[in-house]
């Protein structure tokens, strides 16, 4: 299993997490915004009753798979992978897990601004490399 990025977005589009940062942030903020505006459009053309189905939505390109997890709070989880990979519902709920036990319960964590939380990325991390 081979995640080449994860990205978390705002409820408005906005980026507030990147995994990797081989990009300069103003390109991963114009990517997100743009990921954020396809899953929009997307759910438009689909007519969902439930706009916050667990069900993700999965685009393939040439050699990477999108795979969005759209939460009941507003967040985008974007995994970014090879084509191959499969982005179980688990792994989304074990990644949601540590984005709400060292960012959102954080008392000094701001809704909608980055997340800058050593304790997350080292959980993250370990979290993912149980995944593989």
């Amino acid at each position: 299993m081979n995640i080449a990025n994860l990205l978390i977005i705002n409820k408005s589009g906005g980026l507030i997490f990147t995994m990797k940062n081989d990009k300069s942030s103003n390109q991963y903020m114009i990517i997100s915004s743009s990921l954020h505006t396809i899953y929009a459009h997307t759910q438009e053309i689909k007519n969902f009753q439930n706009q916050y189905d667990f069900e993700p939505l999965i685009i393939y390109a040439q050699n990477h798979k999108i795979t969005f997890y759209r939460t009941l709070t507003g967040y985008s989880f974007i995994f970014i992978s090879d084509k191959d990979t499969i982005i179980w519902i688990k792994m989304f709920e074990a990644v949601y897990k540590v984005f709400i036990d060292y960012v959102l319960k954080n008392p000094f964590y701001c809704d909608e601004m980055p997340v800058n939380n050593d304790k997350f990325y080292f959980n993250l991390k370990n979290t993912l490399d149980k995944m593989k």
